[in-house]
């Protein structure tokens, strides 16, 4: 019998267990231009800003669980601020 099926899901696996761990750190550090973005304009239409709320809403339930997550992030949108 042939390790090739092995072989092939092995790679699946990692594949998607790199882009399981890309999407978690990328999902947070794409916030930090969104503040760029709010300290620029006057004021953006009401259904953005509920899409925004609504597509951020996890790291808003972080914070809140997790004082580490919360000076973390706190420090990150900082660095967009100026």
């Amino acid at each position: 019998m042939s390790d090739e099926p092995k072989k092939r899901s092995r790679a699946w696996i990692g594949g998607a267990s790199f882009a399981l761990l890309g999407l978690l750190v990328l999902y947070p550090l794409s916030a930090g231009p969104l503040v760029w973005i709010a300290n620029r304009t006057e004021e953006p239409p009401v259904g953005v800003v509920k899409a925004i709320d609504a597509f951020y809403e996890p790291l808003s339930w972080l914070r809140s669980k997790s004082e580490t997550a919360d000076n973390a992030l706190d420090w990150y949108f900082k660095l967009w601020e100026r």
